[in-house]
Formats: structure tokens, C-alpha cells, sequence
């Protein structure tokens, strides 16, 4: 079972197991039931961490018309990396989380020994929209009259609708519950962002860059150029863009290797 500690109570946060340590970021939603299934896999091997981002869920709110910063987001990872004794620790972000964990590879090098980055939502770096890129412009348009409504379509295209009809009911209801979060007081920090590669190259911690077969096409763009940057080879895992909702199993099955050349 994870056990919540009083350490960064303010945070909502799932220790499990023991070993290693793993601090899982979540992007839409940022609910730390994202990776539930595939912590408790992986608990025993390693120490899991996944937590409710600030804004998000179960975690203190924002204040009252403060908008989300990738740079403080980054900041709450690394303080709960600290304060549960688990530095340095490998880190895995997907999509917004992605942005996240990439922020907390430059300002705090010091708490991760590797990173995971799974189609970060390096939005800016996709450039013009292509031929099979998921359509969000509907969706974007839905969110300014019905963000709830907004998030189930935003959801259903990330990780199709049997997998969004078999979601624990409890966590399908707070992850439709942070639709007007996510569109009011995310989303322009997610278009927004690019991380820092001069500072990432320099740091020397080692980064991962993974996509999936059936992912999200611009964010594999995003990735892929983002990669090119580093370096770094694109690796390929299967699934959709939140392959932990679809399919946990088999990704903790993909991930565990990852993480022990880590």
C-alpha cells in the first residue's frame, strides 16, 4: 500500500516499496493516480514516488488568479525529492511532466541522477500543424464555455475511450475535475515553455527521450527535434501518449529496464 508522509504536506504524495527511487510527474491533470498501477509494479525493485502537482487534485491550490510556472512546478519535484531523503533520484515525466522534469534537470541537477522524458509538451517546438496531428482546436474552443466536457475529449484522444472507460472512477473523476485548471491556468505554461539545453548538456545527468508507437505526432516532433538538441537518440515504447493509462503493465515492463541502466 503507498503511505502519504507529512513531509510536504501540502503536496498529495504515493511512497511506495523500497530501493532506488523514482519520482513520477504527471502533465494533464497531474494527478498522481496516473501512474498508481505502474508504481506499485514497480515497488519491487524501487522506491516509487508519484504526487498531485500544486493546483492539482488532492495538493494545495494555486492562489486566486496565479497561473502555473514550469520553474516552480520543477522546484516542488526537487523540494519532495529532498525532504523524503531520496536524492539523487531518477525522474520520469510525460507530456506537461515531461516540461517539468526537464526545468528540474536545469535548476537542480543535484537531486536526479537520470531523467526519463516521455513526449514532453514541448508545444513550442512543434511547429505548424501537419496531416494526422490530433485536432485540438474543438477542444480548445469547448474548454471556454465547458472545461469538464473539454477534458474528457482531451483525454479520450490521449489514451482512447476503452482506456478512459476503465479508469478507476475516483481518479476519472478528479482528472475531469482539473478541466477548467488545465485550460485557465496550465495550458499557457505548457504552449509556452523551452527548456534549456545549454544548461541540460552541461549538467551531465543522464536524459532518456522516449516516445510511443502510437503517441501524440506533434509531441513526437517536439521531441525528436528537442532530442537533436541534446544529442540524443529517440527511443520508441509502445502505447499511446499516456501509455501508464492504457496500458500500465506493459509499460512498467518497458520502463523497469530504463531505469536500472539509470
Amino acid at each position: 500500500m503507498p503511505t502519504t508522509t507529512s513531509i510536504l504536506s501540502d503536496l498529495h504524495h504515493e511512497l511506495r516499496g523500497s530501493g532506488p527511487a523514482v519520482l513520477f510527474i504527471s502533465g494533464a491533470s497531474g494527478d498522481a493516480g496516473h501512474f498508481a498501477r505502474a508504481a506499485a509494479l514497480l515497488a519491487d525493485e524501487f522506491a516509487t514516488v508519484a504526487y498531485d502537482r500544486r493546483g492539482c487534485s488532492r495538493s494545495a491550490r494555486l492562489g486566486a488568479g496565479e497561473m502555473m510556472q514550469i520553474a516552480a512546478q520543477a522546484d516542488d519535484a526537487a523540494a519532495l525529492i529532498d525532504e523524503l531523503g531520496l536524492a539523487p533520484a531518477i525522474v520520469f515525466g510525460n507530456s506537461g511532466g515531461g516540461d517539468i522534469a526537464l526545468e528540474l534537470l536545469a535548476r537542480h541537477p543535484q537531486v536526479v541522477r537520470g531523467a526519463i522524458v516521455h513526449e514532453p509538451a514541448l508545444i513550442a517546438l512543434a511547429g505548424e500543424p501537419e496531416e494526422g496531428d490530433h485536432e485540438l482546436q474543438p477542444i480548445f474552443e469547448l474548454a471556454a464555455v465547458d472545461p469538464r466536457r473539454a477534458m474528457e475529449a482531451f483525454l479520450r484522444l490521449n489514451i482512447t475511450d476503452a482506456a478512459f472507460e476503465a479508469l478507476d472512477p475516483q481518479l476519472r473523476e478528479r482528472m475531469l475535475g482539473s478541466g477548467a485548471h488545465l485550460f485557465s491556468n496550465e495550458l499557457a505554461a505548457f504552449a509556452g515553455y523551452v527548456p534549456d539545453a545549454d544548461r541540460l548538456r552541461v549538467n551531465r545527468v543522464p536524459v532518456r527521450m522516449l516516445v510511443s508507437r502510437n503517441g501524440a505526432p506533434q509531441l513526437i516532433r517536439a521531441t525528436q527535434r528537442f532530442a537533436e538538441q541534446l544529442g540524443l537518440a529517440v527511443e520508441p515504447i509502445s502505447g499511446s501518449h499516456a501509455p501508464y493509462l492504457q496500458q500500465p503493465e506493459a509499460f512498467a515492463e518497458e520502463l523497469r529496464p530504463i531505469l536500472r541502466r539509470l
